[in-house]
C-alpha cells in the first residue's frame, strides 16, 4: 500500500526502501540482517543511479557489473522468511 499510494512502481526503489526501513528486532537481528543486504545492495545501487536506470522499471541485471542480493520483491521476501523464521517456530508450526 505504501509503495502504491506514493507512486513507487520500480521493484529496485521498493526493494531499497523496505531495507531501509527494517529496524531493531530481538538483540538487532532485523537490523543486522538488514545492514548486511544494504551492504551487499550499495554496489548496485550505485551502478544503477548514475547510470540513469532508475528511470526505467524493468532493468536487465545480467549486463550490470555489481549485481543486487536479490533479483525480485518475492526473491527478498523468501529470504526475510528463511532469516526470521526460527527452528523454533519451524517445530510448533510442524507440530
Amino acid at each position: 500500500m505504501y509503495f502504491q499510494s506514493n507512486g513507487i512502481k520500480n521493484k529496485w526503489e521498493q526493494i531499497e526502501i523496505a531495507l531501509g526501513k527494517i529496524r531493531k528486532g530481538k538483540d538487532n537481528r532485523a537490523q543486522q540482517w538488514a545492514d548486511t543486504q544494504i551492504r551487499k545492495f550499495l554496489p548496485f545501487q550505485e551502478e544503477w543511479k548514475n547510470s540513469n536506470l532508475d528511470k526505467r522499471i524493468e532493468l536487465d541485471v545480467e549486463t550490470m557489473k555489481n549485481k543486487p542480493p536479490f533479483t525480485s520483491w518475492n526473491e527478498m521476501t523468501k529470504e526475510i522468511g528463511k532469516f526470521f523464521i526460527s527452528t523454533k517456530t519451524q517445530t510448533h508450526a510442524i507440530k
